[in-house]
């Protein structure tokens, strides 16, 4: 499995407490997870585009974490986000046809403007399934997932 967490969310010591619940080795576990942390989102198209292709085996899971998360910074104009952010979806359209893919975004944080990045994630999936703490709000169901 390669797993690319742009969320800073992975948690190598949960996976570990999971595989040895389920009788695991931790070394086999962990033997068989890559993991790759991108900071910005120039570093996380960066990092999709030329590092990983090479380390993507035939039919191996790839789990992006937070593929959302890093266009929210406002400090990057929103003209080079959206840019950048096309591009990733290229890239993880090219990882779909090669292995299983799964995107895994935390909700966005409060005060974040919604950009409508996570809607041109929309080619991409397969199945769209919204999980959120309940916070007492009432929403309409998909206007603020990403």
């Amino acid at each position: 499995m390669l797993v690319v967490d742009a969320a800073n969310a992975f948690d190598p010591y949960r996976l570990v407490r999971e595989a040895r619940s389920r009788g695991i080795p931790r070394a086999a576990a962990l033997c068989r997870v890559r993991v790759a942390r991108a900071f910005t989102s120039h570093q996380l198209v960066r990092l999709l585009k030329e590092e990983l292709p090479g380390e993507l085996e035939p039919l191996s899971l790839v789990l992006v974490l937070g593929p959302v998360s890093l266009f929210y910074d406002e400090q990057i104009p929103v003209a080079e986000r959206r840019r950048l952010f096309l591009n990733m979806v290229d890239v993880l359209a090219a990882y779909k046809a090669r292995a299983p893919l799964l995107l895994l975004q935390p909700p966005r944080p409060r005060g974040a403007a919604n950009r409508g990045f996570g809607h041109l994630l929309a080619p991409l999936m397969d199945h769209l399934i919204q999980v959120r703490e309940d916070d007492g709000q009432k929403r309409k169901p998909g206007r603020d997932w990403v």
